[in-house]
């Protein structure tokens, strides 16, 4: 231990207990990837240090609005990047992937972003609830959803799924308009696997009105019925013909708290009559209270132990030019990832010694 600050070895004890209650159990899909447990559980380590220090001329952990993928309305998350390949991030090229961590260092889930695009809620897959299934009384209180499919080891996300299998069913209409001589494929081992006639579709967009199934280096098909009904995918390997396993997923309801003091993810609800305008940033109202939530639950644990004779009582002097200089504690408050600039304002929240 010689070398490490008093500082450094303070969060060392503080933050174990909150890690260790962090612990992932199973891989996350994150659109076609397969996220390692192991690696988001060494992300969290490496994130809830950066969370318990973090200063705001770093760019993670980044401010993350989570109203639109996990229907939380009232307070906002951190996020920290996940690596499935290379060195684990502290710098550099950050990804695709980020984890999410509240004030309090609880991780919430996943997310993929993609430029110019909505984020993409990553998933842990989960077994199939149907709606009969909830009739009976008992399992969650709403149906699963499906994500994708799990081909051998390969991962089709839903939207890429149905994109195909709709772009697909255009060109047989069009060939099928213009009378040639177009036909679907069928195949009596998949007829098999599902106890019925079905027929088969490219996983991948069609290029020809015709062609031999067997042909087709693709070894993966989306399965329909004569409806033209989407019921699942099959792949083909060298012992036949096998369905592919459906990806589901219980969708997150929006969060409501109980407590008129506490907001939906059981923070705090501080004095904050609204939001704030600082340099070229509007921070707002939920934002700044889960800012004021994270710097409290530092102070909270550092007096513990301070009460232990393991911290020293430390002040930081701020300077505020409306009420002059006092004895006050300060947070940083992080930006939004696509916000941040490596030489923006810094700018904190300002409490005292009672948070």
């Amino acid at each position: 231990m010689k070398g490490l600050s008093p500082l450094h070895l303070i969060l060392t004890i503080l933050l174990v207990n909150t890690i260790s209650a962090n612990v992932v159990e199973s891989d996350f899909i994150c659109e076609q990837f397969i996220v390692p447990k192991d690696r988001i559980n060494t992300a969290i380590d490496h994130a809830c240090w950066a969370l318990s220090a973090s200063s705001s001329k770093t760019k993670y952990p980044a401010e993350f609005d989570p109203s639109a993928t996990f229907s939380i309305h009232d307070a906002i998350l951190f996020s920290w990047p996940v690596t499935i390949d290379g060195d684990y991030y502290f710098k550099g090229h950050a990804g695709k992937f980020r984890l999410l961590l509240d004030s309090s260092c609880k991780f919430f889930g996943m997310i993929a972003i993609n430029e110019n695009k909505p984020d993409v809620r990553c998933y842990q897959p989960v077994k199939a609830v149907r709606l009969y299934d909830l009739s009976l009384g008992s399992g969650p209180r709403s149906p699963t959803v499906i994500r994708g499919f799990r081909c051998q080891n390969e991962i089709f996300d839903s939207s890429y799924v149905d994109h195909n299998f709709k772009e697909n069913l255009k060109l047989y209409n069009v060939w099928k308009y213009r009378k040639s001589n177009v036909h679907l494929n069928s195949n009596i081992a998949v007829n098999k696997l599902y106890q019925t006639t079905v027929y088969l579709l490219p996983s991948e967009i069609a290029n020809t009105p015709n062609h031999n199934i067997e042909n087709i280096r693709n070894p993966y098909f989306s399965v329909i019925n004569p409806q033209f009904e989407m019921l699942g995918m099959v792949f083909r390997n060298i012992n036949g013909w096998a369905k592919c396993e459906e990806l589901h997923e219980i969708e997150p309801l929006t969060r409501q708290s109980l407590d008129i003091n506490k907001n939906s993810i059981g923070e705090t609800i501080f004095p904050v009559a609204s939001g704030y305008h600082c340099g070229s940033h509007e921070f707002s109202r939920k934002s700044i209270n889960s800012h004021m939530q994270l710097a409290c639950n530092m102070m909270k644990r550092k007096a513990v132990y301070r009460s232990r004779g393991l911290i020293g009582d430390e002040n930081y002097r701020i300077s505020i030019p409306e009420a002059g200089v006092l004895l006050a504690l300060s947070q940083s408050i992080k930006l939004p990832e696509a916000l941040f600039k490596i030489k923006g304002e810094k700018v904190s929240t300002s409490f005292d010694q009672l948070c």
